[in-house]
């Protein structure tokens, strides 16, 4: 007597088991990704074995009926193996159209973040800077570049091209919309005043280093590529600082020039391209 609580536990137990097996098998069949993937393939033999994996489940739910728990098992089995061979035969297809569309968002952010460079670089007093159209001479080959790859069925060789054109570009729109776009002027009329531009421009690119491409600079490896000429950008940067203390503005500003330098090589490493 004793034991015959413990019958009815584990029974209970085998069949919440077996039903939530089947409630499992049942969405994989209808309502998964890829079994969505093959109702709107033209892949027949696909279907077929969703269609096969159907009758399996119907088998499955029938031997439930009749407290078969091993035949549930078997017809779940079959079921589970024919929807994976239907899944496999459109697998290649869905990854494929997944990494297109993932292309064509990108290229469509590229080509809208283009444009405003372009109004941008327009409206700025300063953006007769010829750097300024180099940059998008250079993200418009990009742009062929990646399609030539994505053509040749290379998506992910194309998706990589366009996202570092897509961050070269994004360098370039932030320092326009800061209205300091990096323009080498030839009158100062001061020493320390060439001195605050070019301290300016050092700040402009110590900021992109820390917000466009903060993802990049927290990547293991490039991170600590990046991080040999930026550490050594800073301590020209605080040489720089010290000459100007004691107003030698022309050693300060050379020196800042050359922390800027190194700046650049770090973005440069990221496989960012910015002229300058």
């Amino acid at each position: 007597m004793a034991d015959e609580p413990r019958r009815i536990i584990t029974a209970d137990a085998s069949k919440l088991g077996v039903g939530q097996n089947i409630g499992f098998v049942e969405k994989l069949i209808h309502e998964s990704a890829a079994a969505k993937q093959i109702l709107k393939s033209d892949n027949p033999e696909a279907r077929a074995f969703q269609e096969k994996a159907i009758m399996h489940l119907d088998e499955a739910r029938a031997a439930e009926k009749q407290g078969n728990a091993e035949a549930v098992a078997k017809a779940l089995n079959k079921a589970k193996l024919a929807i994976f061979m239907g899944m496999r035969l459109v697998g290649g297809k869905v990854v494929k159209d997944k990494k297109q569309e993932n292309y064509n968002k990108k290229r469509h952010s590229l080509e809208s973040l283009l444009a405003a460079h372009k109004r941008i670089r327009k409206e700025n007093e300063s953006g007769q800077d010829s750097r300024d159209a180099e940059v998008e001479t250079h993200t418009q080959k990009r742009m062929q570049e990646a399609q030539a790859y994505y053509d040749k069925g290379e998506l992910i060789k194309a998706g990589d091209v366009l996202n570092n054109a897509y961050l070269s570009l994004k360098l370039s729109l932030v320092k326009l919309r800061d209205g300091k776009t990096l323009v080498r002027s030839l009158h100062f009329e001061t020493r320390e005043d060439e001195y605050r531009y070019e301290l300016r421009r050092n700040d402009t690119h110590n900021m992109l280093i820390n917000t466009v491409l903060k993802k990049k600079r927290e990547d293991p490896r490039l991170g600590k590529l990046m991080d040999i000429p930026l550490k050594e950008a800073d301590k020209l940067r605080t040489e720089a600082e010290q000459q100007a203390g004691s107003e030698n503005y022309e050693a300060a500003i050379k020196t800042l020039e050359e922390s800027t330098k190194h700046i650049i090589r770090a973005i440069r490493m990221a496989g960012i391209f910015i002229p300058g």
